[in-house]
């Protein structure tokens, strides 16, 4: 804040400084006329005051101390003043002293004075009427009655009202200040944000030719299905076509909200199986309802991915062989966040697994992949073959974010 306040201060000064350098020459006259025998003396006097106005400028302009600047300024103004009042006529004083009592007024109404400066002011003022008083052929009650008092009381004044004007300026700086802080945060934001919009734009744009993609690639095996007479074939380039398909979901979902920190996996969840449901179920009289007990949870794309693969394995077996023969099954989803682990379940009341039934010596592609995806997450799987199949999947919870993702989020 010094700095500002210094600032201020220069730039005061540099106006005194311009408008008192042809003020000393202007008042030549009248020391030609009050004082003709010393006019000579006095017209030194006036010629240094210009010469050193006029070199304050340049030592302002090139850095010089302000505070040192403004007290060789004033202190050679005061003693000039009190010299030539000692040599004025008597008539003469009172006019010297009104016209040097309003141009001291003047001066720090100009100048930004720290309270420091203004004290050092005063006391240089104060040391100049001492001076005027032991030096000079006036009496004491003659200097004070014809200006010494009002020079005094002006003095003591302005020692007051400068500090409140310091204080003044000070908050106009301070303000002045937060204004430019603030502007500068703003274009700072206004660029962040550019930036940030330019990112999104980016990262939307991946995920949405990352989904585009998965789909040309479905729908290549599925015109590739089309003329695969082998119904085993079939049957493999459709389950691929559906793993894509939950795959695809997961980047659609993170460009079309706009988030690409995470996902709300129940809504995906219940999506999921309703496409499933409606991809795999051949018989039309077959009604399957879904009981779902999900709570309201993130993952991000490094668990979601494999989430979805793993449903969409369960949920798809269970459509294709749990319900034969039925006109109604049911399907059951529950996903719960317990003590920083996720327990997602999955089951049906179907027909249930052959009794000898082991997924560490099943050879199908789909047990594998569910056993592989299990492994991915880190959790560990149960499987209950009791009226029906259920899957409970618990993995601990992955909560670390993608730097550039959460920044754009």
């Amino acid at each position: 804040m010094n700095q500002v306040i210094d600032k201020k201060a220069r730039t005061h000064l540099l106006y005194l400084c311009t408008i008192a350098a042809p003020l000393w020459l202007a008042i030549i006259p009248f020391d030609y006329y009050y004082r003709n025998d010393h006019f000579f003396d006095f017209l030194i006097f006036r010629i240094i005051g210009t010469v050193l106005s006029l070199i304050m400028i340049y030592l302002l302009k090139k850095g010089y101390s302000v505070m040192k600047l403004q007290l060789i300024f004033f202190a050679y103004y005061v003693f000039t003043k009190t010299y030539m009042l000692m040599y004025i006529d008597p008539d003469a004083v009172s006019v010297y002293f009104q016209g040097y009592t309003m141009t001291l007024m003047f001066i720090f109404f100009i100048l930004v004075l720290r309270p420091i400066e203004m004290f050092l002011n005063v006391l240089i003022g104060i040391s100049s009427i001492i001076f005027f008083i032991v030096y000079s052929d006036f009496e004491t009650s003659f200097i004070f009655a014809n200006g010494g008092y009002v020079f005094l009381t002006v003095m003591l004044s302005m020692l007051a009202i400068g500090i409140l004007r310091f204080k003044g300026v000070l908050r106009d700086a301070i303000l002045v200040e937060k204004i430019k802080e603030a502007e500068v945060v703003e274009k700072l934001n206004t660029s962040l944000a550019a930036s940030l919009k330019e990112k999104e734009t980016l990262l939307q744009e991946i995920h949405h030719r990352v989904k585009n993609n998965m789909q040309i690639i479905s729908s290549i095996l599925r015109l590739q299905n089309n003329y695969v007479e082998d119904q085993e074939t079939k049957v493999i380039l459709s389950e691929s076509i559906n793993r894509i398909r939950s795959m695809s979901g997961i980047h659609e979902r993170l460009y079309k909200f706009k988030n690409f920190e995470s996902i709300n996996f129940s809504d995906y969840l219940l999506e999921l199986t309703n496409e499933v449901i409606y991809t795999y179920k051949q018989d039309t009289k077959l009604n399957i309802e879904i009981e779902d007990d999900l709570a309201d949870i993130r993952f991000n794309i490094k668990q979601a991915i494999p989430c979805g693969l793993f449903v969409n394995e369960i949920i798809s077996n269970a459509v294709k062989y749990a319900f034969k023969g039925r006109e109604k099954g049911n399907l059951f989803l529950s996903l719960k966040h317990i003590d920083g682990n996720i327990e997602l379940a999955i089951g049906d009341d179907g027909v249930g697994f052959p009794k000898d039934f082991s997924i560490e010596d099943s050879e199908t592609l789909g047990i594998q992949l569910i056993d592989s995806l299990v492994d991915q997450l880190d959790g560990s799987l149960e499987i209950k073959n009791e009226n029906g199949v259920k899957f409970k999947i618990v993995f601990p919870l992955d909560e670390t974010k993608d730097e550039f993702a959460s920044q754009l989020n």
